[in-house]
């Protein structure tokens, strides 16, 4: 499966960049204004081992790197990909809540940035994003890059 530079490659790249979004302050729906940015662009984290149905009280061990399920939202709607059962053509949702609700959403304060693009186009993005950037990957095409990607089409006015 994995070999152990892999692994610690990976560790050492999630370390990183959880460590540079620490400083982002973040909170829950309701404390987020996002009527002040109708074209703002939101990131928000789920936890991990929540939306995997992963139960922590399972394990002893708790890993000091917060892993995260990604997530943007967008003019009312809740963009997601590498969603579902990972057999299933569609690996993405969009829609007014969290493909898994009962997962809390931690969103960032303030928008990514501002966008005038059409909701329809960021569904057309979200729908034809596995055909465009292939499978789903842990490395290198996962929920981060998804929302990396839509949230730069988005800002970039590419719509």
């Amino acid at each position: 499966m994995w070999n152990t530079i892999q692994v610690v490659a990976f560790l050492l790249c999630v370390n990183v960049m959880y460590s540079h979004a620490l400083w982002i302050p973040t909170g829950r729906r309701d404390e987020i204004n996002f009527q002040e940015y109708p074209g703002g662009i939101w990131f928000g984290t789920q936890d991990l081992a929540c939306v995997s149905k992963i139960r922590a009280k399972r394990f002893v061990f708790r890993s000091p790197i917060r892993i995260a399920h990604r997530l943007i939202y967008y003019r009312g709607l809740i963009f997601e990909w590498g969603v579902g059962n990972e057999n299933s053509e569609k690996r993405y949702s969009y829609r007014d809540e969290p493909y898994v609700p009962h997962c809390e959403v931690r969103w960032e304060i303030w928008p990514a940035a501002e966008s005038t693009c059409s909701i329809e186009a960021a569904k057309a993005f979200t729908r034809s994003y596995k055909s465009r950037f292939g499978d789903y990957n842990l490395f290198g095409n996962n929920c981060h890059m998804f929302a990396m990607r839509l949230a730069g089409m988005l800002k970039n006015g590419d719509c």
